[in-house]
């Protein structure tokens, strides 16, 4: 590289990258580092990072980011006789599912771990009250929370569909009562009533998937359709209550390219000065910090090849995708046999 350069002894200024090659130059030239690398050499390092800590689809309950947690963190009163230790088993099971789930985990891959049938893994993800419609799923149980209301049950069922039985029930101890499990109860003791239509009434928890992809793109301001924008802005505080990194890495690129296009030189000097708790962050302002007079000839300067920079990489990726990756011979060769054979 030195010797290129000697061929051009007016050569005063050199836009350019931050590799380590370029930095050690020595000459009387005044570098700047190039604003299209900084920002992209940021992203890049800040988009590696979130793949590994944000799972590729985020599920976000309508009802709330959150709704599985105000179900597991609800007090739930076990006495000695009403629930069995299985029902607290499977209870603990299904919250464990819904929470992963809720974290971006298959399916697929929860029927995996917990040696369970998906149709199983599915019903219990779409659970809206794991706490009475997971109550009667648990075998080899003596004790039912209905056994209370046993006799009132038995004369109800005469002339009563379970679907009536549930909204008298409901309506006279001001408490709710699972349909499944009062017609489960009715089935167990085998008490006496007449066959009736009971409609089944299923409640489904509806999620909207957001990609990890789109997520990406808000915090750093690139396009992305209004749709996702809408949802990602509604439950952005939310989904950084999980992530802590969107949000820091979302303020830190903001009030960095702000500056920088901008040409702050104040304002980059106490960004590269400041102390940071997040590891990718301060290791790419201890880069800032190496390369420190070239970042700050970037704001002082007008000067950028960041256009060059994006005309070249566009002719680079044509070359790849038609030829694949390949040095100056063997392109030439590759060029020369399609020319010659198609």
């Amino acid at each position: 590289m030195s010797n290129i350069l000697k061929k051009f002894p007016n050569l005063k200024i050199i836009s350019r990258d931050r590799g380590v090659q370029y930095r050690s130059l020595s000459g009387p030239y005044q570098h700047i580092a190039d604003r299209f690398h900084l920002l992209t050499n940021l992203t890049e390092t800040m988009i590696t990072e979130l793949k590994k800590n944000i799972p590729r689809e985020i599920k976000i309950s309508i009802d709330g980011f959150n709704k599985y947690e105000e179900t597991k963190n609800n007090t739930i009163e076990f006495s000695n006789n009403s629930f069995s230790i299985k029902y607290k088993e499977k209870l603990n099971l299904i919250l464990e599912i819904k929470e992963k789930s809720l974290k971006g985990f298959s399916t697929r891959k929860l029927a995996t771990e917990y040696n369970l049938d998906r149709k199983t893994i599915k019903k219990y993800i779409d659970m809206v009250n794991p706490n009475i419609d997971s109550i009667y799923d648990a075998s080899n149980r003596k004790n039912s929370y209905l056994d209370p209301f046993k006799f009132e049950i038995s004369e109800l069922c005469n002339n009563l569909p379970a679907s009536k039985i549930k909204l008298y029930l409901e309506e006279k101890y001001n408490r709710d009562f699972s349909l499944n499990t009062i017609n489960y109860f009715i089935r167990k003791h085998r008490l006496r009533f007449k066959d009736r239509n009971v409609e089944k009434i299923k409640s489904k928890q509806n999620f909207i998937k957001l990609y990890r992809s789109r997520l990406i793109k808000y915090i750093f301001g690139w396009k992305i359709n209004n749709e996702d924008k809408n949802i990602i802005e509604q439950y952005f505080n939310n989904i950084c209550d999980k992530y802590i990194i969107l949000k820091e890495y979302k303020e830190f690129y903001y009030n960095f390219k702000k500056a920088l296009v901008n040409r702050d030189v104040e304002e980059i000097i106490d960004i590269i000065k400041s102390n940071y708790k997040n590891k990718v962050i301060d290791k790419y302002v201890r880069g800032l910090n190496n390369d420190f007079q070239a970042v700050i000839n970037a704001t002082k300067y007008k000067y950028s090849n960041g256009c060059v920079e994006g005309n070249i990489n566009k002719l680079k990726k044509i070359k790849r995708d038609m030829y694949g990756r390949a040095h100056i011979q063997l392109l030439k060769n590759k060029v020369i046999y399609q020319s010659l054979y198609f």
